[in-house]
């Protein structure tokens, strides 16, 4: 235990549960880093799965074009095992319908071991490694190479000014949240809370237990929401397509395209990968390094 260590987040119970062996695996939600991020942290393999894949039905929602539920296990095993269990079509979920049929599938098939890397094409994209990861993760790719892989290294990713992609998803997922929020709540049985505005008032009402004195009142975050009305269903529209175009064709994909590549190597998880795979709707899985 360190009683000063960050577990990131917001997966992070799933991900320190899982790694203490208090369960044996779980399940996390995320938008942007919010499963493989803890996974990391906790030294799990975490997996964020394609937008669609998983119903998100019952899950607090921030945004219904980016959210995505996920397993958190000590192994790719458990991992895939538990994704099984949860991939399918569901009627309270449009993502998963838009998907067409998926067709249960049995991941563990998959699972090939080392073997399996005989003739892949994998790319790395290293942003922001630091010396001692650098050199754990060079031992991992010249072991993948000795047994077949093919290693594009590195590949560059195009990525526009960071501030300015966490500004385009922040606008995108406030304008989701206020709708998807209400939503959820709608399907609540206990409780008056119908909106971000009965939020804020219950929040203040019941401030001696809703606020951490230190960061007291700490909801700014839902206040901006609330307060947010300018971004019109046509604003929306544009800044969506073309943060798909950012982290889909033009960011993962062409890298993808240009190098003939089955997957990317990423050292470490990073802030702007994770909003790539956000834009994009794209799968990510995060495993321990050694």
């Amino acid at each position: 235990y360190v009683a000063n260590g960050d577990p990131y987040g917001s997966s992070s119970g799933s991900a320190v549960a899982t790694s203490a062996g208090l369960c044996a695996a779980a399940i996390g939600t995320e938008t942007a880093g919010s499963i493989v991020s803890p996974a990391s942290r906790a030294n799990i393999v975490g997996l964020k799965p394609t937008v669609g894949l998983t119903s998100r039905s019952g899950v607090i929602p921030i945004s219904h074009d980016h959210d995505t539920v996920g397993p958190l296990g000590r192994t790719v095993e458990d991992v895939a095992l538990l994704l099984e269990v949860i991939q399918g079509v569901d009627s309270r979920d449009n993502a998963t319908q838009q998907q067409g049929i998926i067709r249960h599938q049995n991941y563990t098939q998959f699972l090939l071991g080392i073997e399996g890397l005989r003739d892949l094409r994998l790319g790395v994209i290293r942003i922001n490694v630091t010396d001692e990861r650098q050199n754990r993760v060079n031992e991992a790719i010249q072991l993948m190479s000795i047994h077949g892989a093919t290693i594009i290294d590195p590949v560059n990713i195009t990525i526009s000014d960071d501030d300015t992609i966490t500004d385009d998803l922040q606008s995108l997922a406030s304008y989701n949240f206020r709708d998807d929020i209400i939503n959820y709540l709608s399907e609540l049985k206990n409780t008056t809370i119908r909106s971000v505005k009965d939020i804020i008032k219950f929040n203040i009402e019941h401030a001696d237990k809703e606020f951490h004195p230190e960061y007291s009142p700490n909801q700014n975050i839902f206040i901006s929401i609330e307060n947010k009305t300018n971004m019109t269903t046509n604003d929306y529209i544009k800044l969506y397509n073309k943060t798909r175009l950012i982290g889909g064709r033009d960011g993962i994909d062409a890298i993808l395209t240009q190098h003939k590549l089955d997957g990317l190597i990423i050292p470490d998880v990073t802030h702007e990968i994770t909003i790539f795979a956000s834009f994009a709707g794209y799968p990510l899985i995060v495993v321990p390094l050694g």
